[in-house]
């Protein structure tokens, strides 16, 4: 699966597309699906926000 996302004026899409390179809902996967998409946010998350530079 691969994820695209697109940041415009501070809003964020979010297009998920199968390895056949066919757009998939998130409401219609499976839910042992959509945890492994969440958690994979969350670790996304935690690397970028290590990597985040202080306020200057």
């Amino acid at each position: 699966m691969n994820v695209n996302i697109e940041i415009n004026d501070g809003l964020a899409g979010y297009q998920f597309k199968s390895d056949q390179n066919e757009t998939i809902h998130f409401e219609d996967m499976p839910r042992r699906e959509q945890i492994q998409v969440l958690n994979a946010f969350v670790n996304g998350y935690k690397l970028f926000l290590m990597a985040l530079k202080e306020e200057e």
